[in-house]
């Protein structure tokens, strides 16, 4: 039986430090983009198995895992973490980014807190019969917007404090962007929903994408539901095209489970893409409000 143990737990050693290794090939690959999605967790159960290696003095396995789980940590959560700025003077913009989920069974719920926090922007994505009820409950402090159709969970919105210079829908392929000014300066605000990773067709629909994303007049403030982690090629593939940076930070937005254990925020696939001279002044997970996506609020600095 210890044998059988000891074995079963090099094995499972070999597999997850394979696999994460081969997630490190996200920007070529979207299987191995699938599996960069999942790094920390697989960090996390190599980490458990060595700690039982641990009690098979198997040194010379534990050794190599506990030198590989500070450089993955430090890739995919410390290089992360929120800069610190000395903030420049500026307009000062509130953003809250929310899926809200195509049925949402609390939508006024769900706008009121929205509303609570003073906006200036709001980014939405599946916005269905039902959980459009949000964007008329935000007309009290937010009249302008537009929504644009994606899939059968519903389209992608943006609702702004300012009056919309012109707009941008690409229908069915979950973008839709609006120009305002601020201050006498234009800025595009984008809201954008991918669909899953690979097996499914993150990718394609990002090379579908690519031409109106590399066309949309900048600068670009951008955000949504990803379906991928900050990490991953798909994010970073978004922000080469519209010349952005992701926010640094690890929030944990999407929230599932079943109801003994959840639903439990466990992946971070709600992103702001800011211009890259653009500066943010606080950033922050919302509450549950009704959706299986915590929001996410970013005060941005616009020089």
């Amino acid at each position: 039986m210890i044998w059988f143990l000891r074995t079963f737990s090099k094995l499972a050693v070999l597999l997850a430090s394979a696999t994460l290794a081969f997630g490190f090939l996200d920007r070529q690959l979207a299987v191995a983009d699938s599996f960069s999605h999942f790094r920390l967790h697989f960090l996390g159960l190599l980490v458990l198995v060595a700690f039982g290696l641990l009690f098979f003095r198997a040194w010379r396995w534990v050794l190599p895992v506990f030198l590989l789980a500070p450089v993955v940590w430090l890739h995919a959560v410390i290089l992360e973490w929120p800069e610190i700025y000395t903030l420049p003077l500026g307009h000062n913009v509130r953003l809250v980014q929310f899926n809200a989920l195509f049925k949402n069974p609390k939508p006024n719920f769900s706008a009121d807190w929205i509303l609570q926090q003073t906006p200036d922007l709001v980014t939405l994505q599946e916005v269905s019969k039902q959980s459009g009820v949000i964007i008329d409950a935000l007309k009290r402090q937010l009249p302008y917007s537009v929504l644009c159709k994606f899939a059968t969970v519903g389209g992608v919105a943006v609702v702004s404090r300012y009056p919309i210079v012109q707009s941008g829908c690409i229908e069915g392929q979950g973008l839709v962007w609006i120009q305002v000014s601020i201050e006498g300066k234009l800025l595009t605000v984008a809201s954008l929903h991918l669909h899953w990773p690979w097996p499914y067709r993150q990718w394609q629909q990002i090379e579908r994408l690519k031409p109106a994303l590399e066309s949309m007049p900048k600068p670009i403030l951008l955000a949504g539901d990803f379906n991928a982690a900050p990490w991953s090629g798909a994010v970073q593939k978004i922000a080469v095209a519209t010349d952005t940076k992701v926010v640094p930070g690890h929030r944990l937005t999407l929230r599932m489970g079943p109801p003994p254990f959840g639903p439990i925020a466990f992946m971070p696939i709600d992103h702001i893409l800011i211009p890259e001279k653009t500066h943010v002044r606080s950033i922050k997970r919302g509450p549950a409000i009704g959706s299986d996506h915590h929001p996410v609020v970013t005060d941005i600095v616009l020089e």
